[in-house]
């Protein structure tokens, strides 16, 4: 446990960050497809009244929270695993 974990978790947290975005996608065609409210709701509804502005408006919101939450998560892997970059950095460097 103490060594495979470890050594396991820059591995891990990739899945996790790509799992994350595999979410917000499925949510979003879950809401497109069947839901009564959210924001794949909203552009569904959009759409049906030709109001393309609002459409595209929340089309933009929904990346730029894609964006945040790959930031946010980008930031907490480095956090997480800096031992990882640093041993990877001084490898190279050898």
């Amino acid at each position: 446990r103490r060594v495979v974990i470890p050594a396991a978790l820059p591995h891990i947290l990739s899945g996790m960050r790509i799992s994350l975005a595999l979410a917000l996608i499925v949510t979003v065609v879950v809401e497109l497809t069947g839901g009564s409210q959210g924001i794949g709701h909203y552009v569904i509804s959009m759409q049906f009244a030709s109001r393309a502005h609002d459409m595209y408006a929340a089309v933009i919101l929904l990346s730029l929270v894609g964006y945040a939450l790959n930031r946010a998560f980008i930031a907490l892997e480095a956090r997480a695993i800096a031992w990882s970059r640093l041993a990877e950095t001084l490898a190279e460097n050898s």
